[in-house]
């Protein structure tokens, strides 16, 4: 049997209120359908979600090992897929004709190769919508930083006009230790040292930083490598509140800790460079944390201390 990460009720409220409208609002409503690439599942929860928006789907699916074991869940996840065309509206007929399944490590092997497993090749290199749902680690974790860099890389080069397009990152909320804290630590600092910040904001900050939870942490970090990203690509980018949450994981003996993060981003053509501006990463550090609970969408009880620009 193929193992299924069935989520739960927190992740749908996620995608159904913090997700939805940003894609509903690229989409133009439906007129300008999307193309999707990334992590869906087996029960293409997200896809079936968020139809009225999007139009074809690049999915990647985890290696099998030997190639007998990988055609029998080839064919056992096709079978249910196409069960839950019932939920596509519209006649979109099989999953065959509008889905397109690579198996392979989506950092390694699919974003950084282009192909994945017995050489079948991603149809595409630009989308409309990117969903990378991780279950574990992002940075740090080996190929994964690198890959995430090549994919806004590759939205630029791939593009043949301006245009927006929604970047989603799940991940979970994984504490390496204090090597790895130290290190993201420091480096949010590193992206702060131009910025003329209060000084006793800044001191607050700092001392915040050393003392919070990894996931704080994360939840400052990981946009801010986004926002360089695309500002390296001369692209403008809008960061949202990210959401810490809790999942059961697929063995349901323990709950996860998660972290998702949402950007639109829009690719300018008719520019070549564009130097970021330092004020954006300080509006970054200011986001809320948001979190679910008792099917609410409420701040998290622990916030960073607010950065406010001397004056």
């Amino acid at each position: 049997m193929v193992d299924v990460f069935f989520g739960g009720p927190n992740k749908d409220k996620i995608r159904k209120e913090l997700d939805s409208p940003l894609i509903k609002e690229v989409s133009q409503d439906g007129k300008k359908k999307l193309t999707y690439f990334g992590l869906a599942g087996p029960l293409l929860l997200d896809i079936i979600e968020w139809q009225d928006y999007i139009k074809e789907f690049v999915i990647v699916e985890e290696s099998f090992g030997t190639k007998e074991r990988s055609r029998e869940r080839n064919r056992q996840e096709i079978l249910t897929k196409t069960s839950f065309t019932t939920a596509l509206r519209n006649g979109r007929g099989v999953i065959n004709d509008f889905c397109t399944i690579l198996y392979g490590d989506i950092d390694r092997d699919v974003i950084l190769k282009g192909k994945g497993d017995f050489g079948k090749l991603l149809p595409k290199k630009s989308f409309g919508l990117i969903y990378l749902d991780y279950y574990g680690g992002i940075f740090k974790a080996k190929y994964r930083e690198e890959a995430i860099k090549r994919v806004v890389l590759e939205q630029k080069q791939n593009s043949t006009a301006d245009s927006d397009y929604v970047l989603l990152l799940t991940v979970e909320n994984l504490d390496k230790g204090e090597v790895e804290k130290r290190a993201l630590v420091n480096e949010i600092l590193d992206n702060l040292k131009d910025a003329k910040i209060d000084t006793i904001a800044l001191k607050s900050f700092k001392e915040y930083l050393s003392a919070c939870r990894y996931g704080i942490l994360q939840k400052i970090y990981v946009p801010i490598k986004i926002y360089r990203y695309a500002k390296d690509c001369g692209d403008d980018i809008s960061c949202f509140e990210p959401v810490i949450y809790q999942e059961r994981e697929p063995s349901d003996l323990k709950r996860a800790i998660m972290l998702h993060f949402r950007f639109i981003i829009s690719i300018k053509k008719s520019r070549k460079d564009a130097w970021p501006m330092i004020n954006d990463v300080v509006d970054i550090c200011n986001l809320r944390l948001l979190t679910v609970e008792k099917d609410k969408i409420i701040p998290y009880r622990d916030q960073t201390p607010k950065l406010n620009l001397s004056r």
